[in-house]
């Protein structure tokens, strides 16, 4: 409805004029006044309206605001290269088995040593030719047998008297046998054991029992000569080569060689009885006699007094004969020959 300005009477929506008056009807005051809306500057999209229950669905259409949708990466099909089957070649068979004999010559003491050092060479020379896989193998099994042959040569060179002496006397029946009597053999050739035995085989000896001036003298080569008296050194009664063996060395020997003249426990007591008397200073001596016949074990002990006296006290197994030796110098100086 709309109010005559004039007189005040309600017209009909629209009418340009009063039914009453006549009066001019004032249409534009009815109209809702237009306001200038800003124009959004350019680039700018504006952020939609939520409805009035807060829920803004995200589409395709109606995305966030700065948000890029990630595109769906789909993986390509791997496709595996068909392999033929290759033949390798065999690895040569003297290069493993040369590799296999020095390693178990490493573990026995070389007894396949010089097997494996053989089988290593042909291996290496035999996979160069054929151009076979294995020349490592080859050469690893040359340096391990080869340093073990030669270890072993210098080692039985330096030591292939005792060694013999053990193979003659019937005491190496196994490989631990052998370590054994290397081992020994190995001890006998150090500097230490030679100053050893030097206090014995470097001296001349004479009996002080009375009634017995037995003469006793070491020379080069492992021989000796065994005279019934000092004063007649040249009159030998019997020479040939000898043996010893100091401290632990003798100890184990008798387990070995004496058992059947003497025994541990014997030297055990006789070493208790006496302060001079140790196990370091305890000796065998073996006195070989032409070809190795009559030979003569003796056991006993050598060592320097507390007055620093030379002695030499060692007992016949077979016929338990003492002797007490002193150096040829002492007996002469204190004239015990006259006594």
């Amino acid at each position: 409805m709309a109010f005559c300005p004039v007189c005040g009477t309600n017209n009909n929506d629209g009418a340009k004029f009063c039914f009453n008056c006549g009066g001019a009807m004032n249409t534009v005051q009815d109209q809702p006044v237009q306001q200038a809306v800003p124009k959004a500057p350019e680039g700018f999209t504006p952020i939609p309206e939520p409805p009035k229950n807060g829920f803004v669905p995200i589409t395709p259409e109606n995305p966030l605001p700065g948000y890029t949708p990630i595109q769906p990466v789909y993986a390509q099909p791997i496709t595996q290269p068909v392999q033929k089957a290759v033949n390798k070649p065999k690895s040569n068979g003297f290069c493993n088995a040369g590799l296999t004999f020095s390693i178990i010559g490493l573990c026995t003491i070389g007894s396949t040593s010089l097997i494996g050092l053989i089988l290593s060479v042909i291996g290496f020379f035999s996979s160069k030719k054929r151009n076979q896989p294995g020349t490592g193998k080859a050469i690893v099994g040359m340096i391990m047998s080869g340093i073990i042959v030669v270890g072993l040569g210098l080692t039985f060179a330096v030591c292939w008297r005792d060694l013999k002496d053990e193979f003659d006397a019937g005491t190496i029946n196994n490989p631990i046998d052998f370590y054994y009597a290397l081992d020994h053999a190995n001890e006998r050739n150090t500097e230490e054991y030679k100053t050893r035995a030097k206090a014995v085989t470097g001296y001349r000896w004479v009996n002080t029992i009375k009634g017995d001036s037995t003469y006793l003298e070491f020379g080069a080569g492992y021989t000796y000569r065994l005279s019934p008296s000092y004063e007649n050194p040249n009159d030998s009664s019997a020479s040939g080569k000898y043996k010893l063996y100091l401290g632990t060395d003798a100890m184990d020997q008798i387990e070995r060689r004496y058992k059947d003249y003497l025994s541990k426990s014997d030297v055990n007591k006789i070493i208790s009885q006496n302060t001079e008397y140790k196990r370091d200073n305890f000796i065998i001596l073996v006195l070989e006699n032409g070809s190795g016949e009559d030979t003569v074990n003796y056991y006993g002990f050598a060592y320097k007094t507390i007055s620093g006296v030379n002695r030499m006290v060692i007992f016949d197994m077979k016929t338990r004969t003492k002797y007490d030796f002193v150096t040829l110098e002492y007996f002469k100086a204190n004239h015990l020959d006259k006594q």
